[in-house]
């Protein structure tokens, strides 16, 4: 999972005593690609999830409710996914717990649609997004089990911890 605060590398720490006390300026923290790519994809898995859904139960829906619900899909992602990850700059690793566990769930969800379009014919899903979703999110999970992504969520947390008296 996380590292507790025991097991973070003693140069991490040692940047984050820098930080703090202003010998050193961090443009772009340790890990920072792992995460933004770890955002990205999960947005692209949600889009593509959700598109793919709205196609196959709304096709007598008219263009703008298809619009509407795509908006929908995108608010979704935002307060589910994108605000807790940005929760995880201002220290809190239960939000960078939340964003994995709601990639398992985007995970798990495509993966049984992707199933369900496999072995039933008949059925409206189409295979390309379900599989692209798939993809896409389950990548999103292996990067934030990457060595980096954990740097990241733990720089911000020793400096939310180390900046409080």
């Amino acid at each position: 999972m996380f590292m507790m605060k025991d097991q973070y590398p003693p140069a991490l720490e040692r940047l984050v005593d820098e930080v703090l006390a202003g010998e050193r300026i961090i443009l772009l923290p340790p890990g920072w690609l792992s995460f933004i790519l770890s955002q990205l994809l999960l947005l692209v898995g949600c889009v593509v999830l959700g598109g793919s859904l709205i196609n196959s139960f709304g096709t007598d829906a008219a263009v703008t409710e298809k619009v509407s619900w795509q908006i929908a899909v995108l608010l979704m992602y935002l307060m589910v996914v994108l605000l807790p990850g940005l929760l995880v700059t201002k220290g809190l690793p239960r939000a960078a717990l939340w964003v994995r566990v709601v990639s398992i769930c985007v995970v798990l969800l495509s993966g049984a649609l992707l199933i369900t379009s496999l072995l039933w014919e008949e059925s409206t899903l189409s295979f390309k997004p379900l599989l692209l979703s798939t993809v896409t999110t389950t990548s999103a999970l292996f990067l934030q089990h990457t060595s980096y992504y954990q740097l990241f969520v733990g720089f911000f947390w020793l400096k939310r911890h180390k900046s409080r008296p």
